[in-house]
């Protein structure tokens, strides 16, 4: 993942393309300088431009790398971006691939223009939230589902169910067209669409669109310079170590080098 991202860094800095740590990787870089030491993957954003050119340009670059995209094709398995190293394989216990040959990947999420209302962006973000529900409750594991969450297993089967009639790539092209409703160079404010948390992450485009250099294990790579007013939004005081029984990973893979 770090070799990746670290690809990832260079082809952005060549082409003028920005780029920020996100989520638990940007509290990681803030708190650890690296990785949370219980942590096991790196995700990075990108506002809608910055996306949309890497999205198209990045393919190729690296001959051990692949790029999944959405907006590429909507049948692929995930809401938001991939950059998965081909010289590996990746099982994850959730979620199932939908047939993609799947490695050892970062994720790369948008982030896109919202309404200056925060009262209609809180109905719009309550729809992105039902999609993005609906498509990830279509890719679920069902057998790891039932032998771990017999409650979600029976959540997904409805959903699973109701949906049926309808294409998954029509659902993704919903959600899509959904999330890019609103010109991101014509916003004043932007959010993390494609990753919906509960609640609007909602900040002014200057939050998102000043960048500085940060240390993540021993190498510098891009972060906001906002990025306190971005973790506190979504996660509160995230200086604050975690009580130790939750410090634990949250993601169950299980990952091979191909022959």
């Amino acid at each position: 993942m770090l070799d990746s991202l670290l690809v990832v860094d260079d082809f952005c800095r060549k082409n003028g393309i920005e780029y920020f740590l996100e989520g638990g990787t940007s509290i990681g870089a803030v708190r650890h300088k690296g990785y949370i030491p219980w942590d096991d993957d790196i995700d990075i954003a990108m506002t809608r431009p910055n996306y949309e050119r890497f999205i198209h340009t990045f393919g190729g670059y690296c001959d051990h790398l692949s790029l999944f995209a959405p907006e590429l094709d909507e049948n692929f398995y995930a809401s938001y971006a991939n950059v998965c190293d081909n010289r590996t394989v990746l099982f994850e216990n959730l979620f199932e691939h939908r047939g993609y040959d799947v490695g050892v990947k970062i994720d790369i999420f948008p982030i896109d223009g919202c309404e200056d209302d925060m009262r209609v962006c809180k109905r719009w973000h309550v729809l992105v939230r039902v999609l993005s529900n609906i498509l990830s409750r279509r890719n679920r594991n069902m057998r790891y589902v039932w032998h771990h969450n017999k409650w979600n297993f029976f959540t997904c089967a409805i959903v699973r169910l109701l949906t049926l009639p309808i294409k998954y790539c029509t659902i993704m092209h919903w959600f899509l067209r959904i999330v890019k409703r609103c010109d991101y160079t014509k916003a004043n404010y932007a959010y993390h669409a494609s990753l919906p948390y509960k609640k609007v992450t909602r900040c002014p485009k200057q939050v998102w669109e000043e960048y500085i250099d940060m240390d993540f294990e021993g190498y510098k790579v891009r972060n906001l310079k906002h990025f306190d007013t971005h973790l506190r939004a979504i996660f509160g005081d995230y200086m604050q170590l975690p009580p130790e029984p939750e410090r634990v990973c949250h993601h169950g893979f299980t990952a091979y080098w191909k022959d």
